[in-house]
């Protein structure tokens, strides 16, 4: 009964943190409207790939993260970094012209697994996580249930993701607009993500 609970509840958590816009959703949504609804899919795939091996590494470890803190400064300060290259990135992209892209499964996939790779604050975010499962009653969390941990994380994931690709496929955007909107809004969500990882960090640095 405890491996249902705990996927249920990774599930959840895993929808209710991808749901907001952020870097991965919109760029599902992106996908699909430039490239159509099959290409936001694969991106989605990808990943969800990706956060099942972070959520799998950030299981394995949590107990390592937590006792050494400044591992989860250290990652922070890379999502920093990350974050701040993806605003400039994304902002000068949202000032360019539409260019002509020849729709590319591989291409998608690959742009997947690479901007989920870049957004680092997954791994914390598991490992407390599963941190509180392991402290709580509700879930009882063994090495044989990492995967099950990890399967859910990605499931979640994979849901809201392709919310977002489908969604959007299905409704009639000017691609040139919605491509320069999209960009500004993804980087506007970096510039909030530099600001809250900058806070965290603040709160987190022992003055």
């Amino acid at each position: 009964m405890h491996y249902i609970t705990l996927f249920a509840l990774t599930f959840l958590a895993a929808a209710v943190a991808t749901l907001p816009p952020g870097l991965l959703n919109m760029n599902a949504a992106k996908i699909s409207v430039e490239r159509g609804k099959k290409y936001g899919i694969y991106f989605s795939l990808a990943c969800s790939l990706v956060i099942f091996a972070e959520a799998l590494g950030a299981a394995v470890f949590s107990k390592f993260l937590f006792e050494h803190p400044e591992t989860i400064n250290t990652i922070l300060i890379g999502a920093l970094i990350i974050f701040l290259v993806l605003f400039f990135y994304f902002w000068k992209k949202s000032n360019r012209d539409l260019t002509e892209l020849v729709p590319s499964s591989s291409n998608s996939f690959l742009k997947g697994i690479s901007l989920a790779v870049l957004n680092v604050l997954t791994i914390p975010f598991y490992a407390g996580l599963h941190a509180a499962f392991g402290n709580s009653k509700i879930a009882r969390l063994a090495t044989s249930e990492t995967f099950v941990f990890a399967a859910a994380a990605l499931s979640g994931t994979f849901v809201v993701l392709y919310g977002y690709a489908y969604g959007f496929a299905k409704i009639s955007f000017d691609e040139q607009r919605f491509e320069k909107r999209s960009n500004r809004i993804i980087a506007v969500v970096m510039l909030l993500l530099v600001v809250i990882t900058f806070i965290r960090l603040w709160l987190n640095y022992e003055w």
